[in-house]
């Protein structure tokens, strides 16, 4: 029975077909980290509130503080 011949490589030496395996493994392994850190940014990202106008809602805010504070001042003699 024949085996085939090893790959070498400029220098003569045998090239380890290992090397590369392990190598797309790495890099492999650091992409699903990165992408496991990314979906847990999502979802952190997912529960918070997003603002909107702020000037619009300083208005409505500031409103709603002026008829607390006339209801404050309200009392059963005033008519």
């Amino acid at each position: 029975m024949l085996l085939p011949r090893k790959e070498l490589d400029e220098n003569n030496e045998e090239i380890d077909p290992r090397k590369e395996l392990v190598q797309k493994l790495l890099e492999y392994k650091a992409v699903k980290e990165a992408i496991t850190e990314l979906s847990s940014m999502q979802d952190d990202q997912y529960f918070r509130i997003p603002r909107g106008n702020i000037h619009n809602e300083f208005q409505a805010l500031s409103q709603k503080a002026l008829v607390d504070a006339e209801w404050e001042k309200w009392s059963i003699f005033n008519s």
